[in-house]
């Protein structure tokens, strides 16, 4: 049954890319939707990497895939730890710095998508503390210049986070592989944010958010018997997040990602990389 679906879905698909260019389907991921004429929506929450925008007829929050710009804020203790990785990872010399190049991005998007431009969405909830809904996508602006690049190019963001293969075909790996050789050219061209990294404690600071990183895993770990309140809801759970499940790597979060939403936990099922044990195993410790 479900091999039909996808093959009334794939044909539904190439139908309507035929006549209007609007679905790119992607085997083994949810179709992209191509949606044209887009405008940014100002709001609190933007920043260099998730955004509000809109046709003129519907709202969407988006979140690009593949890329990472620094915070804006560091108002509660997630934000505050996602600004110490990030002035970490990009070896500055204090964490106000980092913040401040988060809003530079953030400044850099809007320049960028100041003009109608293109997105392709396959709608996978991207989780965050929004109670509205935000979506993984692609963005291509009105200079037919992909926004992921643009922002690692210029030394505003990092080649990091979830991926997927893209609306021409193009590999989630190879988008990768890409954007970290875009990377290594800013940084070593000091673009951007990479103009103030230490040379020096680079190596150091990304040792010791490792270092960090792993204690805190085994601390996760070790803590089998999760409460009811503190399950992991699968339809909204963040990529790091459901890598906390055992038997789920970063290849099998990313295809719960695609495949959101769930009902309970034999809709799991179909995903590849999740067993029958893998199920049994996460049964007390998720949610929908």
């Amino acid at each position: 049954m479900m091999q039909l679906k996808k093959c009334v879905y794939l044909f539904i698909c190439l139908f309507g890319a035929y006549f209007q260019g609007t679905c790119v389907w992607v085997y083994g991921a949810k179709p992209l939707t191509k949606i044209e004429g887009l405008k940014l929506v100002p709001n609190s929450s933007n920043d260099g990497d998730s955004f509000h925008v809109t046709d003129g007829k519907e709202k969407y929050f988006l979140r690009l895939y593949l890329v990472d710009t620094p915070e804006t804020s560091a108002g509660d203790d997630a934000m505050a730890k996602r600004v110490r990785e990030q002035t970490r990872y990009f070896g500055l010399p204090d964490y106000s710095m980092t913040v401040a190049f988060g809003k530079k991005a953030a400044e850099f998007t809007k320049q960028q998508l100041s003009e109608p431009f293109v997105v392709y969405t396959a709608f996978s909830l991207a989780g965050g503390r929004s109670s509205v809904s935000r979506y993984y996508a692609f963005v291509v602006t009105a200079k037919q210049e992909r926004l992921d690049e643009l922002l690692v190019k210029n030394g505003m963001a990092r080649a990091y986070g979830l991926s997927r293969d893209d609306h021409e075909g193009v590999s989630g790996d190879e988008l990768r592989a890409r954007l970290a050789d875009f990377e290594a050219s800013a940084m070593l061209s000091r673009q951007g944010i990479w103009k103030f990294s230490n040379a020096e404690k680079i190596a150091e600071l990304r040792a010791l958010e490792r270092q960090e990183l792993g204690e805190l895993s085994k601390i996760s770990a070790a803590v089998a018997q999760r409460s009811s309140d503190s399950k992991i809801n699968m339809n909204t759970a963040s990529f790091e997040d459901l890598q906390l499940l055992k038997g789920v790597g970063e290849a099998t979060a990313k295809r719960i990602i695609e495949g959101r939403p769930y009902k309970d936990l034999d809709s799991l099922r179909n995903i590849k990389g999740i067993t029958s044990k893998t199920i049994d195993s996460m049964k007390d410790q998720v949610e929908f």
